[in-house]
């Protein structure tokens, strides 16, 4: 059985669309596909018109699941995502990283090891790290899944006060999303 077929999209700059459905949906295949994680079986994914894996340093994902170094802190991982997209450790950056810290409501606990920080506070991180950077395109897989509601409200905050100059796409099983 396929899980996606014939499908075709547009998504656009300065605007968030959401792929909403329930569990199974293909929500997740279809961002792995977008992402140049999965390879389609037929068709072509174009990012701003180019290949995703040629996109990479500004592309900014958020997996369904936290992807975090255990042992390394909430600071020394957005420095660590930003250099891999090829960003300096400057003042715009370091700027950059505090402000993003402070949407999710992370900065006070900016020298904490991820492997101490609760669900919701590795959520939060983690859809940070998508936006470090100065990633163009975004995408987010299940961003809010599992947290409480001030979690919530911060990711959903990041995610508005970010999205200028940006492509975001995101997917939720929540309608009011």
């Amino acid at each position: 059985k396929k899980a996606i077929e014939d499908l075709t999209v547009n998504f656009y700059q300065n605007q968030i669309t959401s792929l909403l459905g329930h569990n199974g949906a293909a929500k997740t295949t279809t961002m792995k596909i977008i992402c140049g994680i999965l390879e389609p079986t037929s068709g072509h994914v174009f990012i701003n018109g180019v290949k995703p894996k040629s996109y990479n340093h500004s592309l900014g994902v958020c997996p369904q699941q936290n992807s975090l170094f255990p042992y390394m802190t909430v600071l020394e991982h957005m420095k660590l995502y930003a250099g891999i997209k090829g960003i300096n450790n400057t003042a715009e950056t370091q700027s950059e990283i505090k402000k993003l810290l402070r949407d999710v409501d992370l900065w006070y606990v900016k020298n904490t090891p991820a492997r101490n920080l609760s669900y919701g506070m590795k959520r939060r991180l983690c859809v940070a790290l998508a936006f470090v950077g100065g990633s163009k395109t975004i995408i987010l897989d299940e961003p809010t899944s599992g947290v409480d509601p001030h979690a919530r409200k911060n990711i959903w905050n990041l995610i508005t006060e970010n999205k200028s100059g940006r492509t975001i796409l995101l997917s939720t099983h929540h309608l009011d999303e």
